[in-house]
């Protein structure tokens, strides 16, 4: 999961192609962390974890460790 209070917007987990990555615009003023810049960021970065495999590439990549592993319970 990406946790977005987290997440710069800085797309490095997209670079991977992973199709359960994707990207969610953001609308209006959003009061979360700036880019690497310092620029408001303009979306965040989301993960589908009912097609995600586990493999956790994209939290090696991820420089702002946004990206965390669910553990389900059961």
């Amino acid at each position: 999961m990406v946790d977005i209070d987290k997440c710069i917007g800085c797309k490095l987990c997209l670079g991977l192609n992973c199709p359960p990555i994707s990207w969610k615009n953001v609308t209006g003023g959003f009061d979360g962390p700036l880019t690497a810049q310092g620029k408001p960021r303009k979306g965040f970065a989301v993960i589908d974890s009912a097609f995600c495999n586990g493999c956790s590439l994209c939290m090696q990549v991820c420089s702002a460790k946004a990206i965390k592993e669910v553990v389900a319970n059961g």
